[in-house]
């Protein structure tokens, strides 16, 4: 299955269901996608589910979409949680993304995820 996702705005946060083969073009997009909601909305909590994704990407890939995602925010203070399965957890990307500014954690149990973004 085709990387895809499905943005849902609810009253405090943008839920995201990532699901099918990881694309770092169309991950890339969907990193996109999500500031853009953000900016319009002015909501500035994230919560993804990506524990439907399969396959791996690049660790070149990982770097890059890890430096993109704070510029993507625009630095703004957005509160982003990913919920990755425990086998698939390679939080590389998340790591980058910290050391550039972006407040953004991994876990592998979603209401531990959503307890942290309403923080």
């Amino acid at each position: 299955m085709t990387f895809k996702q499905n943005i849902t705005i609810t009253k405090d946060y943008l839920f995201v269901r990532a699901e099918g083969k990881k694309n770092f073009k169309l991950m890339k997009e969907g990193y996109n996608k999500i500031a853009e909601y953000c900016s319009s909305t002015s909501i500035g909590k994230v919560l993804i589910d990506a524990t439907r994704l399969s396959g791996n990407l690049e660790v070149n890939d990982h770097l890059e979409l890890g430096q993109s995602i704070p510029a993507q925010l625009n630095n703004k203070p957005i509160k982003m949680a990913i919920v990755k399965l425990k086998d698939n957890a390679n939080n590389f990307t998340e790591k980058v993304a910290q050391y550039r500014g972006a407040n953004i954690q991994t876990f592998i149990n979603i209401e531990e995820a959503y307890d942290w973004i309403n923080e």
